[in-house]
C-alpha cells in the first residue's frame, strides 16, 4: 500500500494569536490556572513560534472554553463532515483517481 493522495481541509474561521489569548485571559478556566501555567500558554501564544493564526471550528472564540462532552459533540458533527468532504475532494483531486478506485483511507482529526 502506498500515498497517492492528500488532502486537506481547515476552518473557515481564523483567529490571531493575539486573538487566542486575549480570550484566554478573559475566560473562567484561566483564572483557575498556576502561575507556570499561564506562563506556558503565555508563551505559546505570544511567543515568537513561527504560527501567526489558529484556525479553529469555533464561532465565537469563547467557545474553546465550553467542554462538555455535549458542546465538544456538537462542535465536531457541525464541522466535520464539511471539512471532511473538503479534504476527501481534495486528496482525490491530488492523486488524479476516481473514490471507486480507492482502497483505504487514512483520517486525523
Amino acid at each position: 500500500m502506498h500515498v497517492v493522495g492528500i488532502g486537506t481541509a481547515t476552518p473557515v474561521s481564523r483567529y490571531a494569536q493575539h486573538e487566542c489569548w486575549e480570550a484566554l485571559q478573559n475566560s473562567a478556566p484561566f483564572a483557575t490556572l498556576t502561575s507556570r501555567s499561564r506562563a506556558i500558554l503565555r508563551k505559546v501564544l505570544c511567543g515568537d513560534n513561527g504560527i501567526i493564526t489558529r484556525h479553529l471550528a469555533l464561532d465565537p472564540l469563547t467557545e474553546a472554553f465550553d467542554l462538555t462532552p455535549d458542546a465538544l459533540h456538537g462542535r465536531f458533527a457541525r464541522h466535520a463532515p464539511a471539512l471532511a468532504t473538503q479534504a476527501a475532494q481534495r486528496a482525490l483531486a491530488n492523486a488524479e483517481t476516481k473514490s471507486n478506485e480507492i482502497d483505504a483511507v487514512l483520517i486525523s482529526t
